[in-house]
């Protein structure tokens, strides 16, 4: 007999109310020959989200767990806390706005893992759907995607694959190292938990991505990483691309120094382009050194940004002008892009 689970569930919600309990009952639903909990790590949402979640874990008490306290923690330690909450072999995640439509998902990725335990992560590909839970669209925007693709650290850092997070699933044991030993996870600088995860994971063992379409990826209104508002939005598109830029710095690409000194200048730019928009123009300032220490030819765009960092009043204009260029070039003047940098 079973003293522990073998699968720990771990889902984080905030807010919710609209969409939890079809994220629960997918859980729920799960045909599995291996006993399955779920962790639920309740963030004082100021809905009926606790009120729906606590209602689950009263009529499942022997499958439901609900971490919660009286005052709102975050994101980063709501999972932190509900991750060590967590008993099982394997971890698998499902956040409050998505779901599980496919009722095999566990028992089909658990027996992979067990098949294969040299796998750090197994994932999955998704369907996306709209707030009001419509299929829009199956979620592959990866290239070169076979079967049962293989992906590095490489791939992750440069887009050629995408692990979405309700299809993710991993060993507790590598997650609680990481979690102990990254500070990376729990950092506030960084807007996400599960893109630093899927990097670390990537350098701890093998990354598998299954093509069957085992879990839905909801587009919900005003969520952490698509706010409404155009700050908000440009904050979380900052704090990404930095921790992105954190792991350049921190392992680099397999491909040697020179694409990751292409990749690092890359991402500075960007940092510098929205730094420069949030007005922080010490970090801008601290980045175009950095993007100087690449040793990368600068381009009009970078002078101009380095230019904005010394005389603020700039920024405005130099925004304006970029824009022209901008449309100017994906119209009538295509020579502009090597004026401007292919950065642009």
């Amino acid at each position: 007999m079973e003293t522990q689970p073998v699968v720990s569930v771990l889902m984080i919600t905030y807010n919710h109310e609209r969409y939890i309990a079809q994220a629960i009952e997918g859980v729920l639903n799960q045909q599995t020959q291996y006993s399955c909990e779920l962790v639920i790590g309740e963030d004082c949402s100021t809905d009926r989200t606790r009120e729906i979640v606590l209602d689950y874990q009263r009529r499942y008490p022997h499958i439901i767990r609900v971490i919660t306290s009286n005052a709102n923690v975050g994101m980063h330690q709501n999972f932190y806390r509900t991750a060590m909450a967590c008993s099982g072999e394997y971890v698998a995640m499902c956040e409050g706005d998505d779901w599980w439509h496919d009722p095999a998902k566990l028992q089909t990725q658990v027996s992979y893992l067990r098949q294969y335990p040299d796998v750090c992560l197994l994932a999955a590909d998704a369907y996306r759907a709209s707030d009001d839970g419509t299929i829009q669209s199956e979620v592959r925007d990866c290239k070169h995607r076979t079967a049962i693709t293989y992906a590095s650290f490489d791939d992750l850092m440069l887009g050629r694959q995408v692990i979405f997070t309700p299809t993710a699933v991993f060993k507790r044991l590598e997650l609680l190292e990481i979690l102990t030993s990254t500070p990376e996870l729990t950092s506030f600088s960084y807007p996400m938990i599960d893109v630093q995860l899927w990097f670390e994971l990537s350098r701890r063992g093998k990354v598998v991505i299954m093509t069957a379409r085992l879990a839905t990826y909801r587009h919900s209104i005003n969520s952490v990483s698509r706010p409404q508002d155009v700050l908000a939005r440009l904050r979380f598109s900052l704090g990404g691309t930095l921790g992105s830029q954190r792991y350049l710095y921190k392992y680099g690409l397999s491909t040697g120094v020179e694409d990751t000194r292409r990749a690092l200048a890359k991402r500075t730019r960007i940092v510098i382009e929205y730094s420069l928009q949030l007005g922080e123009f010490r970090l801008a300032a601290d980045n175009v050194e950095q993007l100087r220490d690449t040793n990368i030819a600068f381009t009009l765009k970078d002078y101009l940004f380095a230019l904005c960092v010394r005389m603020p009043c700039l920024v405005s204009p130099t925004f304006e002008l970029l824009y022209i260029f901008r449309r100017l070039r994906s119209s009538l003047m295509p020579w502009s892009k090597s004026l401007l940098g292919s950065n642009d």
